[in-house]
């Protein structure tokens, strides 16, 4: 499993159970960033990765010094300001390293910010982002053919299965049964394979193999 529970922390007053993740199914991005927000939202500090903080360094520690001049109230009260917000950006952007591992994690420290860090983390897990890569294999699951009748149907089998899980990674919904793989190739063989069906619905293994839907 690629989100895994954790020993009960304390954030604030609050005491709650929270996921980590760790990049191995995009599906899982969407639940783990909602637990992770919702947690910004109890520090008060989740206007940090919206769209309000694109573009926006964190403050530097220089700026967040208050003036050698005392009386300078207005210089004072600009460097307090800088420092609560280096303070809460620094906050936010280590919550989302603790409640992350492996390459999550590591883009998360590379970022800046924890707006560029969430974009960062957006880019490359979030399924809407992914949207055309799963129409492209939607489309080439409808659309298979086996047009070479010499094509060996172990290739075949192995060449809808390993389809199968690279549509699961979108979500387990996406996966294609064991009927939705004999349906699919009821449609797809040409005339004379009937003997195929037999061997699909024996125990035997089918061995993998790396073809693509588009080169059966």
């Amino acid at each position: 499993m690629s989100l895994t529970d954790r020993d009960t922390k304390s954030i604030t007053d609050y005491r709650y159970k929270h996921p980590v993740f760790d990049g191995e199914k995009t599906s899982e991005f969407k639940d783990w960033w909602d637990n992770v927000f919702a947690t910004l939202e109890m520090e008060d500090i989740e206007e940090y990765v919206t769209e309000a903080w694109k573009g926006r360094d964190m403050p530097t520690k220089e700026s967040a010094e208050p003036p050698a001049d005392t009386t300078d109230t207005e210089g004072t009260a600009k460097a307090l300001k800088q420092k609560r917000i280096r303070k809460d950006m620094k906050k936010g952007k280590a919550h989302m390293v603790q409640e992350s591992k492996d390459y999550p994690k590591r883009l998360i420290m590379e970022a800046d910010t924890p707006y560029k860090a969430h974009t960062a983390l957006k880019t490359k897990y979030s399924v809407a982002k992914n949207r055309q890569d799963f129409t492209k294999l939607d489309t080439e699951w409808n659309e298979f053919k086996v047009k070479d009748i010499s094509t060996d149907p172990d290739k075949i089998f192995a060449t809808l299965d390993e389809h199968s899980k690279k549509l699961e990674e979108f979500g387990p919904r996406y996966s294609k049964d064991a009927l939705q793989i004999l349906s699919k190739l009821e449609v797809a063989m040409p005339e004379g394979y009937e003997h195929i069906f037999t061997l699909l619905n024996t125990d035997e293994r089918v061995p993998r193999s790396n073809l693509s839907l588009q080169n059966v």
